[in-house]
């Protein structure tokens, strides 16, 4: 009003009259329409679009939460191409109930077994997140999948986000490493709606990349960002999560690739190959394809039952299903690795030995390390005695005492031994978790 020398403009500068009038026109409102409702029998037919166009404007000045939905784009991989020997160690400072545990001797088929509640599911999402690197979107879709969400708002990740995150291992003989950080900026313009920020910071052998992002309730978020590296391509499979983008990304890229057949003459995809063992658990299967009708995305099973009649993928058992898209994702993941949580849901344990067979054959063919998850003593078994090379095997047993999170390993060879001479049990027990 100083400034002004009028009591008029200086409210009018200030956005004082302004409020005055917001206060007043949201009591007229709320006036209206409570008498509107009150004697709502008497809307007309050519009152409705004139009611219509008020609801539309009032929904168009609602301030609408944000959220926290970035698609991955383009992304260059450290490791896509050769033949990379993978991780050899994995150290999770902080992740979770892990702190200050690392992880030795790992190989081609990693088995992480032990009681419940012991980590195992945990270990399986630290290992992904070191593969994403600075990928944040990565970070984002694991939560939305675990909470089967389609949407991820600031306000859940806030309440998520309590502890910063911390792990590094060694792949392919190089450093690596990501730290996940919650943070108060103080160099932004945070509004009245801001939450919180975060940086990512990732490193392979030495350099370094970070993404920050400010969260705000109703304004969009900020980020800012290197351009995106990942470590290897990669894949989590969980019997919990479902992600028909996934499955469409892994189906393309197994038609898209070819290998060599055992015979060590004829080219096939990799698609191919998966159809050819799903054969031999139902012989009717002849083929299965993706198939985008419309709206309607699903995977058809072509049959020799009803040749004029194909059926949906879902209308078979969940045992075929999960074999379907465990296998379905090692061509997307070439060069890379497969995380799978609890490996044996849904599949009949009279299947375990042909199919570990054939997932630690398609491991060798597409060059993927493995880490499993499971409850099941047969699944053991069944990875150390369907006549394939134990010396790619590695054991662990993972014990959670409350405090700290320890192990015990022992390799494939020691393993089958424990099982087959002793009915050693490396699981740990079975209780809920």
């Amino acid at each position: 009003m100083e400034r002004e020398r009028s009591l008029a403009r200086g409210l009018a500068v200030s956005g004082t009259i302004d409020k005055q009038n917001y206060q007043n026109a949201l009591a007229n409102l709320f006036s209206s329409v409570k008498t509107l409702s009150e004697i709502r029998n008497h809307v007309s037919n050519e009152d409705v679009d004139s009611l219509i166009d008020a609801k539309e404007k009032l929904s168009s000045i609602l301030p609408k939460k944000s959220t926290l939905n970035i698609e991955g784009g383009n992304f260059s991989v450290a490791f896509e191409f050769g033949r990379p020997t993978q991780f050899s160690n994995i150290e999770i400072q902080k992740y979770k109930s892990f702190k200050n545990f690392h992880l030795e001797k790992l190989n081609k088929i990693n088995i992480i077994a032990g009681f419940n509640n012991s980590g195992k599911t945990s270990f399986l999402e630290a290992i992904y997140l070191l593969t994403q690197q600075n990928d944040i979107s990565s970070f984002f879709n694991l939560i939305k999948a675990k909470n089967k969400s389609l949407d991820l708002s600031p306000l859940l990740l806030n309440k998520i986000f309590t502890k910063d995150m911390f792990i590094s291992g060694t792949y392919n003989n190089v450093d690596v490493g990501v730290k996940y950080e919650k943070f108060e900026a103080i160099d932004i313009d945070k509004k009245d709606d801001y939450i919180a920020s975060y940086r990512l910071t990732s490193s392979v052998d030495g350099e370094q990349f970070t993404t920050t992002i400010h969260t705000f309730v109703y304004e969009p978020m900020i980020r800012i960002s290197n351009s995106v590296l990942k470590l290897c391509p990669a894949s989590i499979e969980s019997p919990y999560f479902y992600s028909l983008e996934s499955l469409v990304k892994n189906y393309t890229k197994s038609i898209e690739t070819k290998c060599q057949q055992p015979n060590g003459k004829e080219f096939v995809t990799a698609l191919s190959l998966v159809v050819d063992f799903i054969s031999k658990i139902d012989n009717s299967i002849t083929d299965i394809r993706f198939t985008d009708e419309g709206e309607l995305k699903r995977f058809i099973v072509e049959s020799k039952k009803n040749k004029f009649s194909n059926f949906d993928i879902t209308t078979y058992g969940e045992g075929l299903q999960r074999v379907f898209y465990i296998a379905l994702s090692f061509a997307a993941a070439k060069n890379g690795v497969i995380l799978i949580d609890e490996f044996e849901t849904a599949i009949h344990y009279s299947l375990l030995v042909e199919f570990t067979a054939f997932i630690q054959q398609l491991a060798e063919t597409f060059n993927v390390q493995i880490f499993l998850t499971t409850h099941s003593n047969e699944c053991i078994s069944a990875f150390v005695n369907n006549g394939l090379d134990n010396k790619t095997i590695s054991g662990f047993q993972l014990n959670n005492d409350g405090k700290k999170i320890t192990y015990k390993d022992v390799d494939g060879e020691r393993l089958q031994y424990l099982i087959d001479s002793l009915g050693v049990d490396i699981r740990g027990g079975a209780e809920n978790e």
